[in-house]
């Protein structure tokens, strides 16, 4: 599943990462443009073309606008056949109660909501999620929930293959929710037994505590001293209830940006360095990664970025492949609702230590700090880890081998304001609710 970032500026991890050129490479020449199969020479042929045409905007070729106007506006939200109950308005008002709701953690400390904050695009702000608090912490930071309808892979690592088979995951997480499978069945039959059987069927007999023990989850003694028909109803239960949650988040759907109304055809909407950003964005070559309407290739890329000290080295892809593969609940397996539409991800191996999923960047100037564990303060200090190449290979602070197309490059102060700027204008005026 994995595509090499061709030479470019790669924006992966909220990473503004030169792929490419020591020097910033003609936007004419980026691989968005041109075809694999194009020679040199055609490339030059239509180089000197755009040239010779009138700039849009005294910025963009006629190929640059059209790359651009590819990017705005937002489409509609892409169906889920793996979750049938994905647009059920029934689902999502049980899915937001769900979100809100500190039940569903050990001690009742923490909701869904309590790191997933709508003010701040639904992030917390800090560099890891904090659980449990103030003594539990995540060994990543928050991503934004906004957007997470588009695209197949969840998480920084892709250890869940859809939005339903990715809420199991921090509920039964040590240093998240600490909850378990069991105590979610349980908690779902106490607070919410009307919404949930109308939707999706009778639950079990979970006062049974010879069936059903006061915790489990798979991998542990109770939970294998379960009859495998019982394991069953509870993974249901655990399935459901990431449906519910995805058809809430589903509803979240921003607003425009500035750059939206500027494509839409007001040029005042974007400031002029704002414009200049969006100039450099290209010409650097950063749209070959973050490319298409969310800004992201929803692929996985190694820039070495730093670690968190306490949360020990953190191997991404590797682990995620791993998760994934664990998981009884996922897009093949026999609680979705649509067996076939995915692939099965791509083989687990040495080349995908380290790698991160690149996130959007619409609405990243309000998702501070930056990248997997949080450990980029600003988006200028983005730039500057990027700048230098990532981290080392030597450095023990980040793992596995930097993206071959990852090159220094020094920018000068003044087109790092002007991305800067540019990625600002990327902020949703507001969320709208479907």
């Amino acid at each position: 599943m994995r595509s090499h970032c061709l030479p470019a500026l790669v924006l992966a991890a909220l990473s503004l990462s030169a792929c490419g050129d020591a020097q910033p490479a003609p936007a004419d020449a980026t691989a968005l443009d041109a075809p694999a199969d194009a020679s040199t020479a055609d490339v030059a042929t239509r180089d000197a073309t755009d040239a010779a045409s009138a700039l849009i905007d005294d910025r963009f070729t006629q190929r640059q606008w059209e790359m651009l106007r590819r990017m705005s506006p937002v489409p509609a939200m892409p169906a889920n056949p793996t979750n049938r109950f994905a647009d059920n308005p029934q689902a999502a008002a049980l899915g937001r109660m769900i979100f809100e709701d500190r039940g569903f953690s050990r001690g009742a400390q923490v909701a869904c909501a309590s790191c997933h904050d709508r003010a701040r695009l639904f992030t917390d702000g800090r560099p890891l999620a904090e659980a449990q608090m103030p003594v539990m912490r995540g060994r990543r930071n928050t991503p934004t929930l906004l957007y997470a309808g588009w695209g197949r892979w969840k998480l920084w690592d892709g250890g869940a293959d859809t939005l339903w088979a990715q809420p199991i995951l921090a509920i039964e997480n040590p240093h998240e929710h600490d909850f378990t499978r069991v105590e979610v069945a349980r908690h779902v039959a106490e607070a919410y037994r009307a919404p949930w059987e109308a939707l999706f069927g009778p639950l079990p007999p979970l006062d049974d505590t010879t069936r059903f023990p006061a915790r489990a989850k798979p991998g542990d003694a109770a939970w294998r001293a379960m009859r495998p028909d019982d394991q069953d109803a509870i993974n249901r239960i655990a399935a459901n209830l990431g449906k519910a949650l995805e058809a809430f988040e589903r509803t979240l759907v921003p607003g425009r940006s500035a750059f939206d109304r500027y494509m839409a055809g007001d040029r005042e909407a974007m400031t002029p360095e704002q414009r200049d950003g969006l100039k450099l964005f290209i010409t650097l070559s950063c749209i070959n990664c973050h490319l298409g309407p969310l800004f992201t290739d929803d692929q996985f890329h190694a820039l070495r970025m730093p670690d968190d000290s306490t949360a020990g080295p953190d191997r991404g892809r590797a682990e995620g492949l791993a998760t994934a593969a664990e998981n009884v609940l996922g897009a093949r397996s026999v609680y979705s609702d649509d067996r076939t539409v995915y692939a099965p991800a791509e083989p687990n191996s040495g080349a995908v230590v380290g790698q991160f999923r690149t996130p959007t960047l619409r609405g990243v100037a309000l998702t501070a700090p930056y990248g997997h564990a949080g450990t980029l303060a600003t988006l200028e200090e983005v730039i500057a880890h990027d700048a230098a190449g990532g981290l080392p290979l030597a450095d023990p602070r980040a793992q596995g081998t930097v993206d071959p197309a990852l090159i220094p490059f020094a920018p000068l102060p003044r087109e790092v304001a002007a991305l800067v700027s540019f990625l600002r204008a990327l902020t949703p005026d507001e969320y709208v609710a479907r």
